[in-house]
């Protein structure tokens, strides 16, 4: 029986490295014969901030963050842009496989052969191949989400998220998290003043005209409401998954302030009847609180769904058949599906439909073990 499960283990093993080395040698080539999009305009700021004639004008009308998310990338600046997309492309690979193990070992210890089946199958994930894709160090802010609950050292805890809200901004809305638990509630006040510090150096150290670009950026992203989601597949926004339904897509419109205020009701809820749990199922919380990031930003591109994967992974093993569900539909590229109509606009939201499946199955089930609870006592006193 040993021996089987040696050669089953073995023969998942190398299914699963093929898988993976496939996976990479299409991204060689892709490196070879072209370019990594995302990588590029991010690896042009940063020379730009090196070069003694910086020009920051490519930046309007882009989606690539705040200024400092470019101060990330200066030391890959200094390579040649092959060399420099090479680099990129290792540090998302490695940063994928280490927190898919990483958390593996958090829940189950043993390696067994269905870890690497799952982790075969994502490297057919679209949001994480197209993160590879596009150069976007998705890899790297997946890591950074996860390493409260990952590493024991202050450092390496801290410094992965903080170039997580660095790169993406929107994992800060998983300090509250952090402030739940006795043990990483420093961490958390440490990861905020991190931010806050790195934030006043850029505004001090970065060039006016950088943020001159950024500005002008975002008036010409915002201020016409009517594109504010005119991403197509792309964006998997509430507004936008609206929009290709046929329904009402403006930003601020009066269903999108709705959906903010249910999802703020539930969280709300969810945190305090969860408060107290302890351990690893705090990172439960941290899942819920990605989700509402997700939910409620204006452009959450597809790959950023990536970072629900290591948890969804878990899920897969112990047999939740909802969360199965959420990882096909974030695994899903809408575009390659031949459908049309109702179906075509759902598909093409499946990233968001995911992540609304997953916080509504999480943050319903205390709420709804507190309304039996309360229903009995009731019924046993009366």
């Amino acid at each position: 029986m040993q021996k089987k499960t040696s050669l089953l283990t073995l023969a998942a093993f190398s299914v699963c490295w093929l898988f993976w080395l496939l996976r990479t040698v299409k991204l060689m080539l892709i490196i070879n014969s072209g370019f990594l999009p995302d990588f590029v305009g991010y690896y042009q700021a940063a020379r730009s901030l090196i070069s003694p004639e910086p020009d920051f004008s490519f930046i309007v009308n882009q989606s690539y963050g705040p200024p400092f998310v470019f101060i990330l990338f200066l030391p890959l600046a200094f390579l040649a842009l092959p060399e420099a997309e090479l680099a990129i492309t290792l540090i998302n690979l490695v940063s994928y496989w280490l927190v898919f193990w990483l958390v593996w070992q958090l829940y189950f210890k043993k390696t067994r052969p269905v870890f690497w089946v799952i982790l075969a199958l994502m490297s057919f994930s679209f949001p994480l191949v197209y993160s590879l894709g596009m150069g976007n160090p998705i890899g790297l802010v997946t890591l950074g989400i996860y390493s409260f609950w990952l590493f024991k050292h202050k450092l390496a805890k801290v410094l992965p998220f903080l170039a997580a809200v660095w790169l993406k901004i929107y994992p800060v809305l998983i300090v509250p998290a952090l402030w739940l638990r006795k043990s990483t509630k420093k961490d958390g006040w440490l990861a905020l003043a991190g931010l806050f510090l790195g934030l006043g150096f850029s505004l001090i150290a970065l060039p006016q005209a950088l943020w001159t670009s950024y500005v002008a950026s975002w008036q010409q992203i915002t201020l016409n409401t009517k594109k504010v989601i005119d991403f197509a597949i792309y964006n998997q926004s509430f507004s936008s998954s609206l929009a290709r339904l046929g329904l009402e897509a403006k930003f601020l419109s009066g269903p999108n302030i709705a959906f903010i205020f249910f999802l703020t009701s539930l969280l709300l809820a969810y945190l305090v009847l969860t408060a107290k749990k302890p351990g690893r199922r705090q990172l439960e919380s941290v899942i819920v609180l990605l989700c509402f990031a997700l939910l409620i930003h204006p452009f959450p591109w597809q790959y950023y769904f990536a970072s629900l994967l290591p948890w969804l992974m878990v899920k897969i093993v112990q047999k939740k058949i909802g969360f199965v569900l959420a990882f096909l539909l974030i695994s899903l590229d809408g575009n390659r599906l031949a459908v049309s109509g109702l179906i075509k606009g759902l598909l093409d939201s499946s990233q968001f439909l995911a992540a609304l499946l997953i916080f509504l199955m999480i943050t319903l089930r205390p709420i709804s073990v507190y309304f039996k609870s309360n229903s009995t006592f009731e019924v046993s006193i009366s």
